[in-house]
């Protein structure tokens, strides 16, 4: 072979391990979301090659975990840094515009990110694997990727591996399209907390909560509301369960829960996810194809709000310091319960009226006291004229006591 043969072959293998190498780093890069500090210090040793660059960049990687270390910080590089993935594509288009311009083969081929030549399909693995970390209690999950990449579909199958195994309740409030026995829907946290009450002894439980930016966001950490569910989150595993939530940002998620969850799951489109399982029971990463369509009856289209109508402090208070934690917990929500059933069923004390005071004051007795009907007036004159009836009646007449209609009203 002459040397412009052996010149021009050289020129065709570069061609192709460039678009191969570049291909690597690109896929890495998709799953940016899911690197842990060493992954991003790995890819930038191979991938940046200006040496001020990449000693920018590991001062950053280092800094940002010191502050994940001291739970100041978030826990992972891509929440960490600012634009810290526009920042790698541009470094790494740079180092193989300077690795092409040098021609060094060896360059190149030190180039040497994860290879991933096509997603391996789900069918391949043992559904089990989803749930192995929530087997003891208090662990948590999160599941973000953008509107209408399947993150309900992929905490429906999760939530459908967990009811399958004894001893296990799905619960959550993702509402189905029909009841299932698989899951229990709970569309406010009142009814969430009398579920977990009511469960059977020794019953573990994984509560998905959907939509939780509605409710629960990072942007909303200040809200008494958000204080109040961080409080909650760290009481978990002494109730017995576990949590999931769904988020489609993950700067959104609250701080709380990017370090307490361990198990992530980023849905890039439906039937491509993004798994990272980080223990207590197993360490797992991949993205995979072909992730199935649960079975679950879901509503796709539900809003999913979830209103806390708990005092959560004064909850966390009764149930505090108790032998029976659950059935603490069952009565103070009976107790909570009552005054608002007996709001609910009050109405109006004129006895031809009947009307609900529902939206009223707490105090009021009649729906109309200042305008037409004057049902309060004419309850004064019934009961006075009933009185007066009574007294002719006794053989030993009675006088009535007199009595102005502001001392009616006050009884």
């Amino acid at each position: 072979m002459d040397n412009d043969s052996h010149s021009n072959a050289m020129d065709r293998w570069k061609i192709i391990e460039s678009e191969k190498r570049m291909t690597q780093a690109l896929d890495r890069l998709r799953t940016i979301r899911m690197w842990s500090f060493q992954d991003a210090r790995d890819f930038i040793t191979v991938g940046v090659w200006q040496e001020e660059k990449q000693e920018a960049f590991l001062t950053m990687i280092d800094t940002a975990e010191k502050r994940s270390i001291s739970e100041i910080g978030p826990p992972s590089p891509y929440l960490a840094i600012k634009d810290i993935e526009m920042r790698l594509r541009l470094a790494v288009a740079t180092s193989f515009h300077v690795v092409d311009h040098a021609g060094g083969v060896t360059g190149l081929g030190s180039m040497v990110f994860s290879p991933n030549d096509g997603n391996r399909t789900w069918r391949i693995y043992n559904p089990s694997i989803l749930t192995a970390n929530y087997q003891t209690e208090g662990n948590f999950g999160r599941i973000s990727g953008v509107p209408g990449s399947g993150k309900t579909n992929t905490a429906c199958i999760i939530a459908e591996v967990w009811a399958n195994e004894p001893g296990h309740v799905s619960i959550g409030n993702i509402k189905m399209t029909k009841p299932d026995e698989r899951f229990i829907f709970t569309k406010d946290a009142k009814s969430f907390l009398m579920a977990i009450a009511t469960l059977p002894q020794d019953t573990k439980w994984l509560f998905t909560l959907d939509e939780a930016g509605l409710i629960y966001a990072k942007p909303d950490q200040a809200t008494r509301r958000v204080k109040d569910l961080d409080k909650f989150m760290r009481v978990v595993r002494k109730l017995k369960g576990s949590i999931n939530l769904i988020e489609q940002r993950e700067d959104a998620v609250p701080t709380l829960i990017q370090e307490f969850a361990k198990n992530l799951f980023y849905c890039e489109r439906k039937g491509v996810v993004s798994i990272e399982m980080r223990g207590p029971e197993l360490a797992f990463r991949d993205t995979v194809k072909d992730f199935p369509k649960t079975s679950l009856p879901f509503d796709t289209y539900d809003i999913a709000y979830f209103p806390i109508n708990v005092d959560i402090q004064k909850l966390l208070g009764a149930i505090s310091g108790s032998d029976e934690p659950m059935r603490s917990l069952a009565q103070f929500l009976e107790i909570q319960e009552a005054p608002i059933k007996e709001y609910l069923e009050k109405v109006c004390a004129y006895p031809a009226c009947g009307k609900s005071l529902v939206g009223m004051h707490p105090k009021a007795r009649y729906c109309s006291n200042n305008v037409p009907p004057y049902h309060a007036q004419m309850d004064y004159e019934r009961r006075k004229a009933l009185v007066q009836e009574e007294s002719k009646t006794n053989y030993v007449p009675e006088q009535p006591k007199e009595e102005s209609l502001q001392d009616f009203l006050e009884l």
